[in-house]
């Protein structure tokens, strides 16, 4: 039987509403003993304000938003649900650290849609069903996206999160020092990316090219061949058309720029630190503000 993540969710809610409540009182009780200590029982009460107490009750969309993270680290190798605390953030790899969850091999997935297996939305998905059980991952996606605030099918959901919403999440995280990196194409985002700082390699952009850029390339020129071919042809068909046909003008400006970047074998010192590092691929990452 799978493990319902709203059942987690709710227990964490309890324990932590049970932490609070149970603080507030010390801190009231800690006033009671110090007023009377010294006669100040008239003059100041006891009671605390909730927004000075020092722990915090659960938030379900921060929960959510960062079991999303955890699963990414999941899905990069960073983290596995076999072990607890960190299996790889440099050094050694050890393969032995992953059951469930095997990484990504190519240490790619892709934010945009390819159709692929580089797809983030499901890797997700499958981390979801191999970690809490494949017999509700129905009710889990539900439960996740509810908990976005989406109202599209969930998978569409979580997917729009991660196109518009994770990156800034993460960013804020990690104080603009960020370790899950977004390849982007340009302005109209055509094809983002991300990629894990501690696993990068010179060859990631080569293979980032050949494989889920193309691909990305391909199912844009299938959309397009298909509304080329509709008729009548509208005038939402045709700006429909026009937009993808940008799109694709960006990818392939974008896979020229991954060329060169490949050729030059670019290696990164991390004692020099991910803001440094950051700006030495900033030609093709998403741009921090």
């Amino acid at each position: 039987m799978g493990i319902l993540i709203e059942d987690k969710y709710r227990k964490w809610e309890e324990k932590c509403d049970e932490r609070f409540r149970r603080l507030k009182a010390n801190e009231e009780e800690l006033n009671r003993i110090f007023a009377g200590l010294y006669g100040l029982g008239k003059e100041i009460s006891p009671e605390v304000d909730e927004s000075r107490i020092s722990v915090s009750r659960a938030d379900l969309s921060r929960e959510v938003r960062s079991l999303i993270s955890y699963a990414v680290g999941c899905i990069f190798g960073r983290f596995s649900p076999d072990r607890e605390g960190l299996c790889y953030a440099g050094g050694r790899w050890e393969p032995g650290c992953y059951g469930r969850v095997i990484p990504v091999g190519d240490n790619i997935v892709t934010i945009t849609p390819t159709g692929t297996d580089w797809d983030i939305t499901q890797r997700f998905s499958d981390f979801v069903a191999k970690v809490y059980g494949e017999d509700v991952l129905e009710k889990n996606m539900a439960f996740i996206a509810w908990a976005l605030g989406g109202r599209e099918e969930p998978g569409k959901t979580v997917g729009e999160y991660f196109q518009r919403g994770f990156y800034a999440d993460h960013l804020r995280t990690y104080r603009k020092r960020p370790i899950y990196w977004m390849v982007s194409s340009g302005p109209r985002k055509a094809f983002c990316a991300l990629i894990y700082y501690h696993r990068y390699e010179p060859g990631v952009f080569e293979m980032m090219d050949r494989g889920p850029l193309s691909a990305r390339i391909r199912l844009l020129e299938g959309e397009l061949g298909t509304l080329n071919d509709s008729r009548p042809c509208g005038e939402g068909t045709r700006k429909e058309a026009e937009r993808i046909e940008k799109d694709i003008d960006e990818l392939r400006s974008f896979s020229v720029r991954l060329e060169e970047l490949t050729e030059r074998r670019m290696i990164l010192d991390r004692n020099d630190g991910i803001k440094h590092n950051y700006g030495l691929l900033s030609e093709v990452l998403e741009v921090i503000r």
